[in-house]
């Protein structure tokens, strides 16, 4: 298990990954509770969304098939999706 800092939703935010599961413990750092089975930090509950943006960025560079979110649970959605909503909030 490897820590990553994601700051955003709150200054001191983690999230953890499993490389050798390719998962993801996102945190609030992701939710899967909406119209999208991922998506980025809700702005309503995110204080920093500037580095609530950088820490998705950060989570983009890993290599996984799966995250778990504190709101939504599991989803079947990893890199390549993560990487569409950094892109996507940089817009």
């Amino acid at each position: 298990m490897a820590v990553l800092e994601t700051p955003g939703h709150t200054p001191g935010h983690v999230s953890l990954t499993f490389p050798e599961r390719d998962l993801l413990i996102a945190g609030d750092a992701l939710v899967a509770d909406g119209d999208e089975p991922l998506s980025g930090p809700k702005p309503e509950f995110t204080p920093d969304m500037e580095r609530a943006t950088e820490s998705v960025g950060r989570l983009a560079e890993l290599d996984v098939d799966g995250t778990l979110c504190y709101h939504g649970g599991y989803v079947e959605e990893g890199t390549d999706r993560i990487e569409e909503i950094y892109a996507d909030s940089r817009e």
